[in-house]
Formats: C-alpha cells, sequence, structure tokens
C-alpha cells in the first residue's frame, strides 16, 4: 500500500509576539538559504519548503521549525489543491519558479563549499607530497665522506661504510651504518694509531669508536652531556650545553701525540678539546663562523672557517687565533688601484676590468676543507652556495692562493689526497668521485666498479624524486590559478545578482 506523502507549506505569517525581522533571520539559519530568498517566501503567497513527506515526519518538521523560528507553517497533502482564493491562484504560478530559483541557489551555495573543501583538501596533499618530494631526493646522499689510511679508502655511502682496497679497487667489506649504531647521518671519520675508526654521529651528536677489527663502537665522546668548562665559559651561550641543534654538523681532528681530539662545533662557532676518555679540556672562544673540518699540522690547528672565508690558525694549548690565512682576496682577480685608475674611455678594458670584479664576488671563498698537499702547501676546497660553485684552492708556502681550479661539481662535500700529486673528490650531486691530476690540471670521472652500478640507481632515484618534486610544483601553480579564476567567477555571478535583484 503505497503511503500518502504531504508538504510543508509556509504562507508568510508569524506568531504573534514574535518580531519579523528575528524570524527571517532564524528562517534563514534553520532553512540554509540566503536572505533574499526569505524575503521572497514572505513576499509570495504561498512557499513549499518540503515535499514528499510521511505525516508523522511532517508534524515533526513543523514543530521544530515553529519552535525554531516563530514562524507558522502548514500540513498539506501533494494530491489536494491549494487552499487559496481564486484572485492568488495566479500568484502562485508566479511563486513556483522564485521558489525554484531559491532551491537552486541553496544548492549551488552548498556545491561552493563541497568544491572549496576538495580543492583545500588536494591542495594541502599537493603541498604534502612536493615537500616529502623534495626532502626524499634532499637527503639522498651518495658518496658524502672519504678517508684513505694505509692503502684503504674509507667511503661513507648510501648509510654505509665501505672499504676500498687502492691498490686492487676491491671490496674489503661493507657494513651499515645502522650496524654501529648510528641512525642518521656522518660528518667525519677518522683513525687512531691503534686502528680504531672514529664517526661523528649527527643525529645523536656522539663521536663513536670502532675497532676496525670487530666494528663494535662505543661512545667516545658525547657533545650534548654537562661540560663544566662549557658551563663556566663566559663567551658561551647560556643555551649552549645540551641544546646542540638536531642534525648539526660538526667535526674533529685526533691529535696522536697528545691524545687529545679537538672539535669543532658548527651550529655554536667554537672549538671544544677533549681527551680520550671524552672530558672536556678547553674551549675556545667562539671567533669564529661557522667552522668546518680542521688538521692538525706543525702544532697549530688549521680551523676552514667557513662563514668568515678564511683559514683560522688556533694555538696548541689555548686556542687562541694567531694567524688567519684569508681567501676573499680580491687581487687574484683584479687589482683595486688599477680598477679605478682605469680609463673609463677604453669600453673594451672596463668591460674586462668588471668581468673580472664580478669572478671575484661569485668566487667559492669559503673553506669545506683543508688538507696538506704533502709539501710544504695546502690544498682547500671552498665553496659559494649563493652560485652554487666549488673549487679547488691551492695556497702556497707563504700562505696564498696560487691556484684555483673551478671542480665540474654542484655539491663537492670531502676530498682526500690520493698521491703526491692526485686527488679525490666526493661529487655528491652525480652521486660520483672526481680526480684531480694537479700535473694535467684536469678533473676526471674516477670509477669505482663496486659502487658504480649503486651510484646510478641511487643518482636515477633522485632524479625521479626531484622530477615529482617539480610536477607537484606545477600542479601546485596551476590549482592557484585555478582557485584564483573560481574566486574571480564568484565574485563576478554575485555583482550580476546584485544589479538583477529587484
Amino acid at each position: 500500500m503505497k503511503h500518502r506523502r504531504y508538504q510543508l507549506i509556509f504562507r508568510g505569517e508569524i506568531n504573534a509576539s514574535a518580531e519579523l525581522d528575528v524570524v527571517k533571520q532564524h528562517l534563514a539559519q534553520v532553512l540554509q538559504t540566503p536572505s533574499q530568498c526569505v524575503d521572497s517566501m514572505f513576499a509570495l503567497s504561498e512557499t513549499c519548503v518540503r515535499s514528499g513527506l510521511r505525516q508523522e515526519t511532517a508534524q515533526k518538521l513543523k514543530d521544530h521549525l515553529q519552535q525554531q523560528t516563530g514562524a507558522k507553517f502548514l500540513i498539506v497533502p501533494e494530491d489536494a489543491e491549494p487552499d487559496l482564493p481564486a484572485s492568488l491562484r495566479a500568484a502562485e504560478v508566479v511563486a513556483r519558479p522564485t521558489q525554484e530559483v531559491c532551491k537552486k541557489k541553496t544548492s549551488n551555495h552548498k556545491k561552493a563549499i563541497m568544491i572549496a573543501s576538495i580543492f583545500s583538501l588536494f591542495c594541502t596533499l599537493s603541498i604534502g607530497m612536493q615537500f616529502w618530494a623534495s626532502h626524499t631526493a634532499e637527503h639522498m646522499n651518495g658518496s658524502s665522506l672519504l678517508l684513505i689510511h694505509n692503502k684503504t679508502t674509507y667511503i661513507i655511502s648510501h648509510h654505509h661504510l665501505l672499504q676500498i682496497d687502492m691498490n686492487t679497487n676491491q671490496l674489503i667489506k661493507k657494513t651499515h651504518l645502522n650496524k654501529l649504531g648510528i641512525q642518521g647521518n656522518v660528518s667525519d671519520m677518522a683513525i687512531d694509531q691503534q686502528g680504531g675508526l672514529w664517526l661523528a654521529d649527527i643525529k645523536a651528536q656522539h663521536i663513536i669508536r670502532c675497532p676496525l677489527s670487530t666494528l663494535k663502537c662505543q661512545t667516545q665522546i658525547d657533545l650534548n652531556e654537562e661540560h663544566k668548562i662549557s658551563n663556566k665559559h663566559h663567551s658561551l651561550p647560556e643555551s649552549f650545553v645540551g641544546q646542540t641543534p638536531s642534525d648539526s654538523p660538526f667535526f674533529f681532528q685526533i691529535v696522536k701525540d697528545m691524545d687529545h681530539i679537538y672539535v669543532t662545533e658548527t651550529a655554536h662557532s667554537c672549538v671544544r678539546m677533549f681527551n680520550f676518555k671524552g672530558k672536556e679540556l678547553l674551549v675556545s672562544d667562539p671567533k669564529l663562523m661557522l667552522p668546518r673540518h680542521m688538521i692538525w699540522q706543525k702544532k697549530k690547528l688549521l680551523v676552514a672557517d667557513w662563514g668568515q672565508q678564511r683559514i683560522a690558525v688556533l694555538g696548541k694549548f689555548d686556542m687562541d687565533l694567531k694567524k688567519e690565512w684569508k681567501l676573499n682576496d680580491s687581487k687574484h682577480y683584479v687589482d683595486e688601484e688599477e680598477r679605478f685608475n682605469t680609463d673609463l674611455t677604453d669600453v673594451e678594458e672596463v668591460i674586462e676590468q668588471s668581468l673580472a670584479l664580478l669572478a671575484g664576488m661569485n668566487a667559492p671563498k669559503s673553506p669545506i676543507q683543508i688538507i696538506s698537499d704533502r709539501k710544504k702547501g695546502y690544498w682547500v676546497l671552498s665553496s659559494n652556495p649563493l652560485f652554487n660553485r666549488f673549487q679547488l684552492l691551492h695556497l702556497n708556502q707563504q700562505h696564498h692562493i696560487d691556484h684555483r681550479y673551478d671542480i665540474p661539481s654542484q655539491q663537492a662535500l670531502s676530498m682526500a689526497m690520493l698521491n703526491a700529486h692526485e686527488i679525490l673528490i666526493t661529487d655528491d650531486s652525480k652521486m660520483q668521485f672526481l680526480k684531480f691530476d694537479s700535473t694535467s690540471e684536469k678533473f676526471t670521472a674516477f670509477i669505482y666498479p663496486q659502487l658504480q652500478k649503486d651510484l646510478e640507481e641511487k643518482h636515477q632515484e633522485r632524479e625521479n624524486y626531484r622530477q615529482l618534486s617539480e610536477m607537484i610544483t606545477y600542479l601546485l601553480y596551476t590549482e592557484l590559478c585555478l582557485g584564483l579564476i573560481l574566486i574571480g567567477l564568484g565574485f563576478r555571478s554575485r555583482i550580476k545578482r546584485k544589479k538583477t535583484a529587484p
């Protein structure tokens, strides 16, 4: 048996105690309809609020609406003729299209909210995916660290420690860093006289020692541990101890004849001295700025002072600044007096001097690492992060730059001497090695057969993540343009409605 259906009708009547403006406001809220539609409901003779209702449902809805709004509603069977005077029947014919318009406006409003919600969710997901892809690509390190000791090359690559025989280029051993207790990246490594491998664990801010025979590691120095000297040091910030930022790189140098370890903390721009038992002995005044690698040479500590574009020479015991070797000498590119004495009418000369000055401005002058050339000079790996350039500098006996070589890499992180005239450099941008021959002054790709396939796969994987990140970025731009267009269309339609409104 088919149940009879009913309509809920509104004829513009309100309770005697109710105010018209308040009733209109409540109707707009309860019915979720624009105020213009509510005004039309009062202007028309009859408006169908809901249809297709059972009698019990219609009665409940009527009671609810009357209680919430203060308006009066009627329940009418759907198959019944409206109880209207003949003079108002013509107005009912006009009322129905107006009711449909109000329903359409309400429906469009809900659709707009739904579209905006979906659009916002899609944008949020796109931003999250873009961040994930770029972050993954950025942290996929290749051959990041090098160390050569006793005809063996030690490499930190893809969270593995690899030991390779330099004579045969054969892989001796491959160990995952997790087995050594290292969860993050490694910023430095060294080997002591007893055959212990020291590693700088960035995430834990520990320096661990692993005997090469067993590779069973123990923490030797904890940089986050509370040290009396650091606490009492007047020039260090109060938040120094125990507040080293996570994933902040630090570097160390083992002084074999003193049983001391010097540690440069990039985040705090200082040098700290420890003994092999992890006891802190001395902290330098923070006259450095973002120090990096260092070496012990002629009873002095040579620190790559990245922020101040120099090699800082520190004393043996007091760690005071004794000398500095500047790497930002503009005379290497253009003599300042000669530049100002140049005849401005000579266009070619002016262009030449300007280009030379520009080359001096974007030249890599910030040192990352310094090593001895096994004679009386030094090799310095320098960078310019603004222009993404790297150079290999040679310092002569007077500690002046006599040669600069542009490294064909966008991310050179570490270097080591292969022999008296060859240097091995890690190229993390392409996940490969570069060999520099100081005799021929050329860079060539250096291949370890055991690593080549793995490096190529990782490089391709990183490029895929980068391409994905770029695609999502373009998609975000498209979404932004589409959102602006939708907003513009919305304002345009709103202005049209206002113009056509009675």
